[in-house]
């Protein structure tokens, strides 16, 4: 559970794989995309502090305040877009990335560069800036996860 501690607070980046059972689950096309242990990469990310970026795509709580200000974690926003339609759902997502997913991760100075490097050299579904592939899955993905943003908020207000 605290195993992220022992993550530098080092600038880096990060890859998200994901089994192809939870990429059907979540109607994530995976054709292209890079395997590791039997596992698909599908999401790349970067941070100045390796440290609290996992932690916070790993334990975000999903609080009504990230919600409205929309900074859930992008990863967390489209599983839960994908899983459930919503954003507010952080069991669901908790327990879909405990048994569909993993992290791996390097430290890197030029953080934003190899990025930008892995981004472009690697075929990321859930990747949007920067990203040459999946474009009508993207699309359709963005625009389920307004709609996600939209019906979380409602919701939320609703419970005031």
């Amino acid at each position: 559970m605290n195993e992220y501690l022992t993550i530098k607070k080092q600038g880096g980046v990060y890859k998200w794989y994901m089994t192809q059972e939870g990429a059907d689950l979540l109607g994530i096309p995976t054709e292209g995309t890079t395997e590791k242990d039997g596992y698909k990469m599908v999401y790349i990310g970067l941070s100045s502090n390796m440290r609290m970026r996992l932690k916070w795509h790993c334990f975000d709580l999903h609080l009504p305040s990230s919600i409205k200000a929309g900074t859930l974690s992008i990863l967390r926003q489209k599983i839960n877009t994908l899983l459930t339609g919503r954003w507010y759902d952080k069991e669901q997502v908790d327990q879909f990335i405990d048994d569909h997913m993993r992290v791996e991760f390097e430290y890197s100075e030029d953080y934003k560069n190899l990025e930008l490097v892995e981004i472009r050299s690697n075929k990321c579904p859930l990747n949007a800036r920067n990203n040459p592939h999946f474009n009508e899955f993207r699309r359709e993905l963005s625009k389920k996860n307004g709609q996600a943003k939209r019906d979380s908020l409602k919701y939320l207000e609703s419970q005031e």
